[in-house]
């Protein structure tokens, strides 16, 4: 299983370079049964050139990856990790010896995520359980997303993380207005709020004890897994039945690792359902993590703070939470 993974400091170079090839932004151009050049259009070679539009393509294959406005500014993945480098080092006070620990990337590499992580920079939060944050940069070549940093912790024991903060890093480009390298906008107050709320939400996980029949319908629960209608036959309802019934058995593994450690609280919950979406590319058991992989560490995160909260309650009840 992968819970023995520890969080290491070397780069995923292999991971890395896939989403680093070579990227541009041609004319296009449409074929044309006659020659015809005036201030609207211009024919070269039977050609007519299409003014408003671009292909953003991979040089490397020749492929086109997207057709894009005219006004589209084009940025890198190699621009944005200089920029995500900008970001963490202005944030944390650090220079030198980031780490790329996780890269994240569409079928056609169009759309990725490279998360960053510094050794210096972790805390505590419970004894010897160490977390680091790290910033999740994210880019696309195919609009889906602007260029923007998130904030997210991931755990050194087991390397499993989640998206915690959208509000600590203050840049978002948008790759239809004009261009220039960002300037971070540090929010110290925000950052350690950000990471006091992570740390409270962890050690409530921890005082509530999950009886180990209530551990799947949370995972699924937390994570927007519906069960499948049985008896389909399309394929991809067959898919999603197995990957539910995979699911449900790699939750139980996963349970029965953790409890080993941690003594069955929410908090190991909380480590299957970060371990699940940490290490999907393994597992290959959610039908809609392909769709955006990124919301499941969002899921993660957004589980943590409102079971958190209300579990504090004298009055909650499981079954009554997993019935809403």
């Amino acid at each position: 299983m992968i819970y023995s993974k520890h969080l290491e400091f070397e780069s995923v170079n292999a991971q890395l370079m896939e989403v680093m090839f070579p990227v541009e932004s041609r004319p296009i151009f449409a074929e044309s049964a006659f020659v015809q050049t005036n201030m609207f259009e211009e024919v070269r070679s039977g050609r007519r050139l299409i003014r408003d539009y671009r292909a953003i393509v991979n040089s490397a294959k020749n492929e086109v990856l997207c057709v894009v406005s005219k006004d589209y500014n084009l940025i890198t993945n190699a621009e944005a990790l200089k920029y995500g480098e900008l970001a963490f080092a202005e944030l944390f006070k650090v220079k030198g010896d980031l780490t790329v620990f996780k890269v994240t990337s569409s079928r056609r590499n169009t759309i990725c995520h490279i998360d960053l992580v510094h050794k210096d920079v972790n805390f505590e939060v419970a004894e010897q359980d160490t977390w680091y944050p790290f910033i999740r940069i994210t880019n696309s070549y195919n609009r889906t997303y602007a260029l923007s940093f998130e904030l997210g912790f991931v755990r050194k024991l087991c390397s499993n993380g989640c998206i915690f903060s959208k509000e600590v890093i203050k840049i978002k480009y948008i790759h239809s207005k004009p261009f220039k390298t960002p300037s971070v906008v540090a929010v110290p107050d925000e950052l350690e709020a950000a990471k006091k709320h992570f740390i409270q939400y962890m050690l409530e996980l921890h005082k509530i004890f999950i009886p180990e029949e209530f551990v799947f319908p949370i995972v699924c629960k937390a994570l927007d897994v519906k069960k499948p209608k049985l008896g389909a036959k399309d394929n991809f309802s067959i898919q999603r039945e197995k990957n539910y019934a995979k699911l449900r058995n790699d939750v139980h593994e996963l349970w029965l690792k953790y409890r080993e450690k941690e003594s069955g609280s929410a908090y190991t919950v909380f480590n299957i359902i970060t371990d699940l979406v940490s290490f999907q590319e393994q597992y290959h058991n959610l039908s809609d993590y392909p769709l955006n992989p990124s919301s499941f560490y969002h899921k993660s995160s957004r589980w943590a703070e409102n079971f958190a909260k209300i579990s504090s309650n004298n009055e909650f009840d499981i079954a009554d939470y997993l019935e809403n």
